[in-house]
């Protein structure tokens, strides 16, 4: 049911994709309701799509529409899934949003005839004792009329069921108009739309009191606001002040509307930022959506949280300086939230990247509009071209990188090495340099395998390796690939050292657990990570007394991104990508990102760093402390920058 339901809301986006007369420099994706005119519609528009359109024209952007239901699922399967970024008509606290100021509370209204000659203010008007009533069943309205006995003289109308829907107000306003009640109590912006299309001439007035207080405390307006994803705090910021700076014109539309409201308070536009350093941090966090990439983000905004901290204490000589959070959990939406905090907020760097793809594409970005952008989460060793890539920065260690340690540090000893690598386009890449390396350890190359990605059964590959007597195995896939290359291996292959080279998303205590689950004894061979929980640094402490979880990699090559920025911008040195690829290369700029010594950055805009080997506890329980998440392993070896220093593979693509 689900899927169907995203299907069906993927092909209304296509369907509703409105663009503008003038292309903006990004595209702001809102999600409204299809069939709720005047406030959405996908045919006749409405207030909040034409303010939408206005919001969007105040931050220089292309508005496009997602049309979906405002419902738990409608929003999980659209915003909260990365399809559009801002839900534009909603109350405060639903469905797990995070919300701007208000731009509307709308009223209830009384609905009389205007040839009746009634004037209707207040619940508490004696005239209703006496007058046919007509309202909703079982809604605020109802339970106000009930708390004051006003009851038999009440119809309480059904809804009607329509191709667009549920239609709870047509109904009563038909009684109206076709005499059955004297007066309507109707949600006000659908009354206003009524009165405007209806020949019978009709009088639409707020109804007060706004809050009843009686049995119970009735809130008899909506207020409503505009939502984003949870840590969306740039966008959610943004809006906000787009809000202040065109509040006349939104409320010109709902004038023009004639939507029945009390009043709001004008939001106050203030420069905060202006003279701050910005730099922007795109990652996916858990939502509802429940997307597998979730966890990563939330590790990686507790790392940029930290140093935030951490760089904000250097006093009065020193730049000011502040993270934005961007939460998108799709590569579109990546995008969208690159362009948006440059445009927009004037970022002079970007730091994101949990995987390939989203790496890949805010590479893109960058390189195209001049932005700095320090890659966070992929090995890709293609995205490592300043060529194609000029402006990206890598604190991700490259894959051959962690190919070069993983051997020497892993398996010094072996003499026959199997390569198993995901995917037919890294394979290609890859196979070449594990050759090398594994010839340069004085070492046999047994044979190399390709896995598509997605397989997850490995019995006919580990019986082949089985009869070459390889006695190690380098595995270069995903963390669940390699999950379950472990479980089937142990009765295949018992005796080869399984070497994983995971991506910095898949170096987690997490899936270190889930590795102890699958392996033979609960010990997985050791591995090679950019950063553990268990290395000896004040960075580890600071981390877990703030957080209170271990820090786990994504967390740290976050944390190291931002604190390379803070102190690029303290160099000067953020003017351009070049001015800032001359400090970062530059020995004497000893940036300090939490490791034994200061680093430093190649060429090809990698980060020059240690690693680490660690090793998994068999004894040691899995808890839910951050103490006890550490202890299930140790680093048993640091792997110095020189050993990795020239592993990297032949840059192969050409200078768009």
């Amino acid at each position: 049911m689900r899927t169907r339901l995203l299907a069906l809301t993927l092909c209304l986006t296509v369907l509703g994709q409105l663009a503008s007369a003038q292309e903006g420099a990004f595209e702001l994706a809102f999600c409204a309701q299809p069939s709720s005119y005047p406030i959405s519609d996908r045919e006749r528009g409405g207030f909040d799509v034409e303010i939408a359109e206005i919001l969007a024209d105040e931050l220089g952007a292309t508005a496009t529409f997602t049309w979906t239901q405002f419902d738990d699922f409608g929003i999980r399967d659209t915003l909260h899934a990365g399809v559009c970024d801002v839900a534009v008509g909603v109350s405060e606290g639903v469905a797990e949003m995070m919300t701007t100021v208000p731009y509307l509370d709308a009223a209830y209204a009384f609905v009389t005839r205007q040839e009746d000659g009634l004037t209707i203010e207040s619940l508490d008007d004696p005239q209703l004792r006496e007058l046919r009533i007509g309202t909703y069943q079982s809604a605020l309205p109802t339970f106000a009329l009930r708390n004051r006995g006003i009851l038999e003289n009440v119809t309480e109308y059904a809804a009607v069921i329509t191709p667009t829907g549920v239609d709870p107000h047509t109904p009563i306003l038909d009684g109206l108009v076709n005499g059955e009640v004297d007066v309507a109590i109707v949600y006000g912006p659908y009354a206003a739309a009524r009165a405007a299309e209806e020949e019978v001439a009709l009088s639409v007035t707020p109804l007060t009191p706004q809050v009843d207080v009686g049995p119970s405390l009735l809130q008899l307006s909506r207020i409503l606001t505009i939502g984003v994803r949870p840590r969306d705090e740039s966008l959610r910021d943004a809006i906000d002040r787009a809000l202040a700076a065109r509040w006349e014109d939104v409320q010109a539309v709902l004038d023009a509307y004639g939507v029945p409201r009390f009043p709001v308070s004008r939001p106050v536009f203030t420069d905060e930022l202006a003279g701050t350093v910005k730099v922007g941090v795109i990652f996916p966090a858990s939502t509802p959506a429940a997307l597998p990439n979730g966890p990563v983000g939330d590790v990686a905004r507790l790392g940029a949280a930290v140093a935030e901290s951490a760089v904000s204490r250097g006093g009065d000589a020193q730049p000011r300086f502040r993270v934005l959070d961007a939460h998108a959990p799709t590569l579109a939406s990546a995008e969208r939230a690159a362009r948006r905090l440059v445009a927009v907020d004037g970022v002079s760097a970007l730091v994101g990247g949990y995987d390939e793809e989203q790496a890949r594409a805010l590479a893109a970005v960058a390189a195209e509009l001049g932005v700095p952008f320090f890659n966070a989460g992929s090995g890709d060793d293609a995205l490592r071209s300043s060529a194609c890539y000029p402006t990206t920065f890598h604190v991700a260690p490259s894959t051959a990188m962690m190919v070069a340690a993983s051997l020497t540090a892993v398996a010094p000893d072996a003499a026959a090495v199997y390569a198993v690598i995901e995917g037919a386009d890294r394979a290609e890449a890859l196979a070449p340099y594990v050759e090398e390396v594994v010839t340069a350890a004085g070492a046999a190359l047994a044979g190399t395998a390709t896995v598509e990605p997605g397989q997850f059964v490995f019995f006919p590959l580990l019986q082949e390796i089985a009869g070459t007597g390889a006695d190690a195995v380098l595995l270069i896939a995903s963390s669940d690939a390699q999950e379950q290359f472990i479980s089937q291996a142990s009765a295949v292959v018992p005796d080869a050292r399984l070497v994983g080279v995971s991506p910095v998303g898949g170096q987690s205590r997490p899936y270190l657990e889930r590795f102890r689950q699958v392996a033979p004894g609960g010990a997985p061979d050791p591995r090679v990570v950019a950063w553990d929980p268990a290395v000896d640094s004040d960075l580890n402490e600071t981390y877990a007394s703030r957080t209170g979880e271990p820090m786990e990699p994504a967390a740290w090559t976050t944390y190291a991104a931002i604190v390379a920025t803070f102190e690029a911008a303290r160099a000067g040195a953020l003017g351009s990508p070049e001015e800032l690829a001359a400090f970062l290369r530059d020995p004497a700029s000893a940036i300090d990102v939490g490791k034994g010594e200061p680093v430093t950055f190649r060429e090809d805009g990698q980060m020059l760093q240690e690693l680490y080997v660690i090793e998994a506890d068999p004894e040691a329980r899995w808890g839910r402390t951050a103490a006890a998440r550490t202890a299930i392993a140790t680093v048993a070896e640091v792997v110095p920058a020189s050993l990795t220093a020239d592993a990297a593979l032949p840059a192969t693509c050409e200078a768009p």
